[in-house]
């Protein structure tokens, strides 16, 4: 109940000094107050605080590129790398209301997204070869970062393949049962049927992640660092 309550008075405490600048204020500096203010508030009114230091500073960075990127699909580990340099730094960037951190990691996954998107386009521009047997990692997880684009690819074909095929059996059994719509028709077809319904789902995610906005990714990074 305690905990409830005291995100709830973040939560209010935050928006009222979005608002609460006369003259306005620029975005940084709101954000800049956001951030004391919030940390201000946790130290006196958690119900177990800690110290804001290096040791705090490694888990939120844990935590933060966890929730950025789980599903390890965007970012190589060169992408993490660049981002290891702050991993005890976000302490000191807490207290002095600095986001350089927050902007490198969305600058970062923003051109994950993009790249990666016109691989799959690519790969279900052609017919998938099921010929391969293969095992795909679905389970983030269970694996590190991509070594470079290349191994990132790589992922991203294996996963195109698994969507697709999972599809394609789909269909095949509904010709099987001899289901209206589905008799009659080829491999051939339902493969390319497979693929397209595979584009149409990635396009329909990938719709929604360009539509997050900075204070999405600002949200993420302040429910780390709390």
């Amino acid at each position: 109940m305690k905990y409830n309550l005291l995100l709830a008075l973040l939560v209010t405490l935050g928006t009222a000094l979005v608002t609460a600048f006369d003259p306005p204020a620029s975005t940084a500096d709101k954000e800049a107050l956001l951030m004391k203010t919030m940390l201000n508030s946790l130290n006196q009114l958690h119900f177990a605080p800690q110290k804001i230091d290096d040791e705090f500073s490694k888990k939120a960075f844990d935590l933060y590129v966890e929730r950025l990127d789980g599903s390890r699909r965007w970012l190589t580990a060169d992408d993490v790398a660049q981002l290891k340099m702050y991993e005890t730094r976000l302490d000191d960037a807490a207290n002095e209301g600095d986001y350089e951190f927050l902007d490198k990691s969305v600058g970062l996954v923003k051109a994950g997204i993009a790249k990666t998107q016109d691989w799959y386009r690519e790969l279900l521009d052609e017919p998938i070869d099921f010929t391969v047997e293969e095992e795909v990692q679905l389970d983030g997880e269970k694996m590190p970062f991509a070594n470079s684009d290349a191994d990132l690819r790589e992922r991203w074909r294996k996963l195109v393949k698994y969507e697709v095929l999972t599809r394609l059996a789909d269909k095949q059994e509904r010709r099987e049962k001899e289901e209206e719509d589905y008799v009659g028709k080829t491999d051939m077809e339902f493969e390319t049927e497979a693929r397209e319904e595979v584009r149409e789902m990635f396009d329909k995610w990938y719709e929604r992640l360009e539509k997050m906005k900075r204070t999405d990714y600002l949200n993420t990074y302040l429910n780390s660092l709390t």
